[in-house]
């Protein structure tokens, strides 16, 4: 299984998402918290977010399951069914835009791209 949330496979769509999410560079501002979340949600401190840790941490964001199934299989961009720091960082970037906006997963799964922008991918356009 390699979302914890569900054990679906993924859609098309999503599949075509994916590279861009394993290149995702966060502003350093984010990096700085989200390295800082990483550290609490990695007790064991080896460097992964196991499937079942992970949806520990992930659900005090207190989204919808649907929502948080739908970020995991963006996040673990190379479906091995634990987070590392990157994907962790894709997953509190979509968390984020997904507490501040209220967006359904449909409507942030077709954002993302922009929700993944970086600083310099902002600064080459």
């Amino acid at each position: 299984m390699s979302n914890p949330f569900e054990e679906n496979a993924l859609g098309q769509q999503q599949q075509q998402l994916l590279p861009a999410a394993c290149e995702y560079v966060p502003f350093p501002e984010e990096k700085a918290y989200f390295d800082l979340l990483f550290a609490k949600a990695d007790a064991t401190h080896s460097g992964l977010l196991s499937g079942s840790i992970a949806v520990v941490f992930l659900l005090t964001s207190r989204l919808p399951k649907e929502v948080l199934k739908g970020i995991w299989n963006i996040a673990d961009c190379n479906k091995l069914s634990y987070l590392r720091r990157q994907d962790f960082y894709v997953a509190m970037r979509l968390i984020s835009m997904a507490q501040v906006t209220h967006l359904q997963f449909t409507l942030i799964n077709s954002l993302y791209p922009i929700a993944l922008m970086t600083a310099s991918s902002l600064t080459d356009r």
